[in-house]
């Protein structure tokens, strides 16, 4: 299991993990930040034996629990078989990327509604960052192996989770967080190359942004879906030079 040296587990948290035997079984997590509290649970515990698609259903609605490698117990072998690694050239979404690889290697997966972790998070961390080059670049870095890995879950699951997963992962949550930063940085710092990239993960997009997301970002989608890649590049330039 991981554990980082600012978190906490509470009393009987592994004896409630190990006492499931599995590939792979995640817990609840407490996540700390500023004096509250917010709570990540499965509603009840469950065995997911050879049922991957069950489980992603499951577990998308709170998909927080996926995003990081704590709160869980792996198998070594498995790890060690499959060589899983964390990325080192990457410091952000890294351990996300690591989960879900190990996870296509787990046959057996137990989910418990017990709370297993707590997570104290600080303002000023990297996640919290969304004003730097660097986060940008982060991103990018990320989005370059995640939109790859997110195409190898739908080949090999059915489920109606994994089936939206590039829309509602990698595009909205990711994409758009990209796009969102850009609009707020001095010029210099957005990258032709980058914006290049995002706009293709955005034409591969196959589902339609709905009207309720921002005018910016449908005109974005727009572009990228209709025109050269340089385009956009020269649209997001044009609203900074402007701002």
């Amino acid at each position: 299991m991981f554990v980082d040296s600012d978190d906490e587990l509470p009393q009987n948290a592994i004896d409630q993990l190990l006492k499931n035997h599995a590939d792979f079984v995640v817990g609840g997590v407490i996540r700390r930040m500023c004096g509250k509290e917010q709570y990540y649970k499965y509603r009840e515990s469950k065995d997911y034996l050879y049922d991957k698609n069950a489980f992603f259903d499951d577990s998308f609605s709170v998909s927080v629990l996926l995003d990081g490698p704590s709160a869980k117990v792996y198998k070594t072998d498995i790890i060690n078989r499959n060589n899983l690694r964390f990325k080192e050239n990457i410091n952000y979404g890294e351990d996300k990327l690591f989960v879900y690889e190990y996870l296509l290697h787990a046959n057996t997966i137990i989910a418990i509604s017990d709370f297993v972790y707590i997570q104290k998070r600080r303002e000023g961390s990297l996640s919290s960052d969304i004003s730097s080059q660097h986060h940008l670049k982060q991103i990018i870095a990320f989005l370059s192996c995640y939109h790859i890995l997110v195409r190898e879950y739908q080949k090999a699951f059915s489920c109606h989770a994994v089936k939206t997963m590039y829309h509602n992962d990698v595009i909205r949550r990711y994409v758009f967080r990209y796009l969102t930063i850009v609009r707020t940085i001095k010029t210099r710092f957005v990258s032709l190359h980058d914006i290049r990239f995002i706009s293709f993960l955005l034409r591969k997009d196959k589902i339609r942004i709905g009207n309720t997301e921002r005018l910016y970002i449908r005109i974005c989608k727009w572009i990228s879906s209709c025109l050269p890649p340089s385009f956009l590049y020269s649209f997001i330039y044009l609203l900074n030079t402007l701002r």
